[in-house]
């Protein structure tokens, strides 16, 4: 090979390099984007359930069946009584 061929191989392996360094770097910025999207979500996927499981404990204090609160929040029965076993007060 001579000088100039060596040279272009370096320059062209340099680009390569360089187009990789960038995709790298941003699959990062996306990936901590969504991060910070993920964190979110959790937080009000939390804040919603609180809020669902301070009606269900309502509707049931209101005499509302049970089999039909667990129908309307789309909870087998079995899921729902141990959601409301579970929050109430050891005696």
């Amino acid at each position: 090979m001579e000088k100039e061929e060596h040279i272009a191989v370096l320059h062209s392996r340099r680009e390569r390099v360089k187009a990789i360094e960038h995709a790298l770097d941003s699959a990062r910025t996306l990936e901590e984007t969504l991060r910070v999207v993920k964190e979110t979500l959790n937080t009000q996927l939390d804040s919603e359930r609180a809020g669902r499981l301070a009606d269900i404990r309502a509707a049931d204090a209101d005499g509302v069946p049970r089999i039909r609160i667990a129908r309307e929040v789309g909870l087998s029965r079995g899921q729902l009584y141990n959601l409301i076993d579970d929050q109430k007060p050891a005696t």
